[in-house]
């Protein structure tokens, strides 16, 4: 993404990504899933299932990601 490189064709694989517990991972698929819904609006739809998910975890901080993402 930062070199310019078109990779939206990665959203649905991204989506499935964003299911780890790794917190830093969880960070950067969510600022590929923020940076591409727009292009993708019908696979974004999965992704809010995701954030709504997240949004009721027990770590603050993935609730403070998810919520800061949708």
């Amino acid at each position: 993404m930062t070199l310019g490189i078109d990779v939206s064709p990665l959203f649905s694989e991204m989506v499935m990504a964003s299911a780890t517990n790794d917190l830093v991972q969880k960070k950067m698929v969510y600022l590929y899933l923020v940076n591409y819904a727009e292009s993708n609006s019908e696979l974004a739809i999965l992704a809010v299932n995701t954030l709504q998910k997240d949004c009721r975890d027990d770590d603050p901080m993935i609730r403070g990601l998810a919520l800061r993402s949708l």
